[in-house]
């Protein structure tokens, strides 16, 4: 794609030790920061708003988007941590933060540059995942005019 913005993560490993200020115990010895897993996370969220009918360059906030990366993110360190440690508490903050970043798709919102322009109007502030209506509108009575009632 040739784009005008570039929508950036925003996460560093300092917001990941703030959730879990041990999560550096769990980090693999080979792996000098969580730099792997946060970019793999981003790379998830990308072709996830890409699966959803929105394309990452025209997402204007890329600070809407920090608890879905950082849920995501943790989700992935702690799933790799069971490989290594087995099943118990890391499955379940796996679990938890699948479901956190799930949560998150349903209710995070950002300015969406529909119409290409680069900048932020009134109206251009979207959810990342598009609501669905359902049900039928409201009944319309027709009155028939007859040829007599004229």
């Amino acid at each position: 794609h040739l784009v005008r913005t570039i929508l950036y993560p925003m996460v560093t490993d300092s917001d990941l030790i703030a959730r879990h200020a041990r999560i550096n115990d769990i980090k693999p010895p080979t792996v000098p920061n969580f730099s792997p897993y946060i970019d793999l996370a981003w790379e998830m969220i990308n072709r996830d708003l890409l699966k959803k009918g929105r394309r990452p360059e025209l997402v204007l906030d890329s600070y809407a988007l920090i608890d879905m990366h950082v849920y995501k993110s943790l989700e992935l360190i702690f799933r790799d941590a069971t490989t290594f440690v087995g099943d118990g508490r890391y499955s379940d903050l796996a679990e938890r933060y699948a479901g956190a970043y799930f949560d998150e798709w349903e209710n995070v919102q950002f300015r969406y540059d529909r119409n290409e322009n680069d900048a932020l109007e009134d109206g251009e502030r979207e959810a990342a995942a598009p609501s669905i209506w359902l049900g039928e509108p409201p009944a319309v009575s027709w009155s028939v005019v007859g040829y007599d009632d004229v």
